[in-house]
């Protein structure tokens, strides 16, 4: 944890060592649409465009083809610029303090922290429509900080700063989220992503030649209403016509890497979390309505639904927790 400490430290120094080096890369190209500060990046044949002061949200992700065309991978209404996952279906958004919803003393949104008290928070948490500063941004990396006002103070009551990081490749992206602890006390967290895969890729394809591939051991559906999850029937390999899958929470994984694809297997979008380190924790929700929406969702998350004060990762004072997802293609 403190090797973690020292890394996170690093690139926020914006005079010495990799921050330094990195300063005298090319700049994004910021653009400003319906007030927000839209910043593109470009690496090979992908192009990124982020919202990274709002809710530090990676909007779009377009990789050129070798005829010419461009192939979405990311899922966005080009008509917006901004909202929370509760009315914007598409992009990248993050999750923190907690994925999924919280219940605590038999009430939804409520979680226990570990001092005892019942606070609200929100499903899926408070920062994809938070507030962000810049760091630091380059042509092909971003470092963002979280800006903490009353109303998350009061569904996360703590001394903290957390920090998002993305770095953007030719053929994938990583993600990275760091929360440094500045209190008394060891603070839990379960931070999860929410990438809206556009499909289908191909003209004349539907669902039915799409699948996702995640090698659990358990499989859930989560009753939001009652804050129960319930078990389900499940399969490593889900063709995407299929209305079951919707809403299906993969667990107790075996490895915490998951494909979603064409059929054949070929060309799929691979996530890795933490680096493909396994915790009990891990999952992996799916969304999506067959042959309905323009995109599947696949997700990873650090903890299922209902972890927040139950058994949800810690981190010890003074150190620096990490959470960590890579998406790629072929």
């Amino acid at each position: 944890m403190q090797k973690l400490k020292v890394i996170l430290n690093s690139l926020l120094i914006a005079s010495v060592g990799v921050f330094g080096v990195a300063c005298s890369q090319s700049k994004p190209k910021i653009v400003e649409k319906d007030g927000a500060k839209l910043y593109e990046f470009n690496a090979g044949d992908s192009k990124f465009v982020m919202n990274p002061e709002e809710g530090a949200l990676l909007m779009k992700w377009e990789v050129k083809r070798a005829d010419g065309s461009v192939r979405k991978v990311l899922h966005w209404d080009e008509n917006k610029v901004r909202g929370d996952i509760t009315n914007v279906f598409g992009g990248a958004p993050i999750f923190f303090p907690f994925s999924g919803i919280s219940f605590a003393d038999g009430k939804a949104n409520m979680w226990k922290t570990p001092r005892g008290e019942v606070v609200p928070v929100r499903k899926f948490g408070f920062i994809d429509n938070g507030k962000f500063e810049v760091v630091k941004a380059t042509n092909n990396e971003i470092v963002v900080r979280f800006i903490q006002t009353e109303e998350t103070k009061k569904s996360y009551p703590f001394k903290y700063e957390l920090t998002v990081h993305y770095k953007f490749y030719p053929k994938s992206y990583t993600l990275e989220m760091y929360l440094e602890n500045k209190d008394d006390i060891a603070l839990p967290w379960g931070p999860g992503h929410h990438p809206f895969i556009a499909l289908p890729w191909n003209k004349g394809e539907t669902h039915d030649d799409y699948r996702i591939w995640v090698d659990a051991n358990h499989a859930w559906n989560i009753d939001n209403a009652k804050g129960k999850l319930i078990d389900t029937f499940y399969e490593k390999d889900s063709c995407l016509n299929n209305p079951k899958v919707s809403g299906r929470l993969y667990s107790k994984l075996s490895t915490p890497v998951a494909k979603i694809g064409p059929k054949h297997g070929k060309d799929d979008v691979t996530m890795i979390i933490d680096d493909g380190k396994v915790d009990y924790r891990q999952c992996y929700v799916v969304y999506g309505k067959p042959n309905k929406t323009p995109y599947w969702a696949l997700e990873p998350w650090a903890v299922p639904p209902l972890a927040a004060g139950k058994d949800a990762p810690v981190v010890p004072v003074g150190e620096t927790g990490k959470f960590k997802v890579e998406i790629k293609i072929p």
